[in-house]
């Protein structure tokens, strides 16, 4: 059967001579894999596929296969900055980091799918004070996951101890906002982003105990250190 969607690239792994095998974050089926032939011998091609490009995709869905194919596939919004700037490019890697470890497999949500695009989408758009778009991110990225504290308390009370009175203060300010968030910059130090950072990543740890080690961690403290 074919099927038409949207599709957000998660990553992809290099199959026999030219072909690839890729993960895709799907509207309509959820985290797919297919393999998709000769994109790695034809100029250009293998650009489709790039870390969180947003899809226009025909598929075939064949529930007896554990692999399908692609029929069609078109970028959907080519991106213009973050597959070009470098603390963007680290962004988008831990991005799709964290969706490979959090989103269910073959689990379709119609409205975190949008919530993603317009974020991603968002994310190019922005020229500036972006530094921490991440944090942000996380938070709301959390209530679609339905782990979404309602306070740093709640945060503590996870961990069975105390946090950072700074990281506190911060993480019930950003919480007590219930509106959509246009800026993203907080104006706090490189020393205060990390700390909640890793406060935000162990929250998630706790709450998918598979999750692991993210590795673009290290590289996102690095550039909006």
């Amino acid at each position: 059967m074919l099927i038409k969607t949207r599709g957000i690239v998660l990553g992809l792994i290099k199959y026999k001579e030219t072909s690839i095998i890729v993960n895709i974050y799907t509207e309509v089926l959820g985290t797919k894999s297919y393999i998709v032939n000769g994109v790695r011998d034809k100029k250009g091609k293998i650009a489709f596929f790039q870390t969180l490009t947003i899809l226009d995709l025909v598929v075939y869905d064949n529930a007896s296969k554990g692999l399908n194919r692609i029929s069609e596939y078109h970028v959907f919004r080519p991106y213009r900055s973050a597959s070009f700037e470098q603390r963007k490019i680290a962004v988008l890697l831990f991005f799709s980091e964290l969706f490979i470890k959090t989103l269910k497999e073959e689990h379709p949500d119609e409205e975190l799918f949008s919530f993603m695009v317009k974020r991603l989408s968002l994310f190019d758009e922005l020229e500036e004070e972006y530094e921490d778009f991440h944090l942000i991110f996380l938070l709301d990225y959390a209530a679609y996951l339905g782990i979404r504290p309602s306070s740093a308390e709640d945060v503590s009370k996870d961990f069975g101890r105390l946090l950072d009175k700074d990281v506190e203060s911060l993480l019930n300010d950003l919480l007590m906002q219930e509106e959509e968030k246009n800026a993203f910059s907080l104006k706090i130090s490189g020393s205060l982003r990390r700390r909640t950072l890793e406060v935000l990543i162990d929250y998630y740890q706790i709450h998918f105990p598979s999750m692991g080690r993210i590795q673009s961690l290290a590289i996102l403290k690095d550039v909006f250190s």
